[in-house]
């Protein structure tokens, strides 16, 4: 048990950080620009990319799955919901993959120049709406997590103000993006770096949790959670 919960936890870590395989990229910065520029459909190795967030995206599906009932002993009834959260995470994740990016906007002037003449074009559009998915859907989940645990008055736990952490280093990744994006147009890929490194922890250990949980046959929410913060500290 213990070990197919390491094994999905680590597929989907390493599946989703396959920015980390930055140097294939022709580009001699490419944390310049949007992490999800590594796989625009004119990058030579734009498949590894994909292929890495499909991976990723379909195992985040599975992970929901397991955890509406495998999160019982650790979320209660807002399991489910944390469920769909992720769910949803994933299947924005799948959608980046299969809507990437036509270009590489941040390294292109062309590119740049078709997207603000028409940011709506549905090449365009359908990425935004996906990798929109992807940090909603992770948010979500992480705010579903924590208010479960509020329910069960386990706010002032180690594992709650962890939940609440990453929570709101995800939020102010997402934010710094957006300003860097406005202010000067280059930089914003390093901070999405950390963006995806939280949301692949984040899902690694929902992943390892929904297998545990599932195996102690732990009926009582709060006796799941203690043993968590025991681990922790």
């Amino acid at each position: 048990m213990r070990r197919t919960a390491v094994l999905l936890a680590a597929a989907v870590l390493l599946s989703y950080d396959s920015w980390v395989l930055l140097a294939l990229s022709p580009q001699p910065y490419p944390l310049a620009g949007y992490v999800s520029e590594l796989a625009a459909a004119d990058q030579p190795y734009s498949w590894v990319f994909r292929t890495g967030d499909a991976i990723a995206g379909a195992l985040m599906v599975l992970i929901a799955g397991l955890g509406v009932r495998g999160w019982r002993t650790r979320f209660g009834r807002l399991s489910v919901w944390v469920a769909v959260a992720v769910a949803i995470t994933g299947l924005g994740t799948i959608g980046d993959a299969i809507a990437a990016l036509p270009c590489a906007q941040s390294f292109d002037d062309a590119c740049y120049a078709e997207y603000t003449a028409n940011p709506l074009r549905p090449d365009f559009l359908l990425h935004a709406i996906a990798s929109s998915l992807v940090a909603l859907g992770a948010l979500a989940s992480m705010l579903l997590a924590f208010l479960a645990l509020r329910r069960q008055g386990r706010v002032r736990t180690a594992y709650a103000r962890g939940v609440v952490i990453m929570l709101a280093a995800l939020l102010v990744t997402n934010v710094s993006s957006v300003v860097i994006e406005m202010l000067w147009r280059t930089g914003q890929g390093y901070v999405q770096a950390v963006a995806v490194l939280i949301i692949a922890a984040w899902a690694a250990h929902l992943g390892w949790a929904a297998v545990i949980d599932r195996g102690t046959g732990t009926r009582n929410p709060a006796e799941a959670v203690d043993s968590e913060d025991s681990r922790v500290s």
